[in-house]
């Protein structure tokens, strides 16, 4: 018997182990059938001999066994089954932090979802996504919507099921922040919210009332990167195609293993159907509002012209 049952990214999820940052489920009684991820924890074997590993050890279309020397072990089986190994201390943030993004958005992909690793804002009757490299605020230009009064749909990954060309699944109420985006982007100071893990710069904020529950339509991909101005430049399906390839969790984490040809068919029709636009803007985070309604501007045009 699972203990735990969450709704996130249009998942039932049955845990053994507590998820604090996941919504409860409302439904008081649950069947095994009810459940879509269960999350289990018990030995994985051979992982008392994996040392300097952080990331994926092995990976095939229906398994994948991820290790990390500062938490341990995890195995996810065909998308149905996040194995955390017992040496594992689930109390930690920075454990749940692995099951809920890498850990599920590669068992999503094995259930031929098209998981993108990036974050994404409700605004007006639809979605945007900022997708992009390390540390080119993904998780800081969400933050800044939402502050304006965007509704938070997901931090981290994007997920677009496999029977929808452009719907977002929403994933739980939480934005993971490093301290100078929070001074920026929240009415709150970084020691006011608790970190990722101990020792760890990111913290944690909580989307609240304005959270998308419901799945919604996606408008518009921003691939973020710096620039000495706010400028928009619409990119053609085939280098758009290349880069939702490029920031997606199955070609971050997997490799050659996640590029499935459902993979690159899903990729292709999103390139076809949603525009990808490269977003260039200022590091300068004094000029985060200019930021806001920029975006805010790019994207109600494109609702008016849809």
């Amino acid at each position: 018997m699972l203990p735990h049952h969450h709704d996130a990214y249009g998942q039932m999820v049955g845990s053994e182990v507590a998820l604090p940052e996941l919504k409860a489920a409302e439904c008081s009684s649950f069947e095994a059938d009810d459940v879509d991820l269960r999350v289990v924890q018990e030995p994985i074997a051979g992982m008392e001999e994996i040392e300097g590993v952080n990331g994926v050890v092995r990976s095939t279309d229906t398994e994948a066994l991820l290790h990390y020397d500062h938490s341990g072990g995890f195995r996810i089986e065909d998308g149905r089954r996040i194995v955390v190994d017992d040496t594992v201390d689930t109390s930690r943030r920075l454990a749940r932090h692995l099951v809920l993004g890498v850990c599920t958005g590669i068992a999503l992909h094995q259930k031929k979802h098209l998981t993108l690793h990036a974050s994404a804002v409700g605004l007006e009757d639809g979605a945007a996504a900022f997708i992009g490299w390390k540390r080119r605020g993904k998780s800081t230009t969400a933050s800044a919507l939402y502050a304006s009064g965007a509704r938070l749909v997901t931090d981290d990954i994007v997920v677009v099921p496999p029977d929808e060309d452009a719907t977002v699944l929403p994933g739980f109420p939480q934005m993971r922040l490093d301290p100078e985006a929070v001074a920026a982007t929240l009415d709150t100071t970084p020691e006011e919210l608790p970190r990722l893990h101990e020792g760890y710069g990111k913290r944690i904020g909580h989307a609240g009332q304005r959270f998308q529950r419901e799945s919604c339509a996606l408008r518009c991909i921003y691939l973020l990167e710096w620039g000495d101005e706010f400028a928009v430049e619409p990119l053609p399906k085939r280098e758009a195609f290349v880069h939702l390839l490029q920031h997606s969790y199955a070609q971050r984490f997997l490799g050659e293993t996640g590029a499935t040809p459902f993979h690159f068919e899903k990729a292709s029709t999103l390139a076809d159907t949603v525009p990808v636009v490269r977003l260039k803007r200022p590091l300068d985070l004094d000029r985060i509002p200019e930021m806001v309604r920029f975006i805010q501007s790019h994207f109600h045009g494109l609702a008016e012209n849809s």
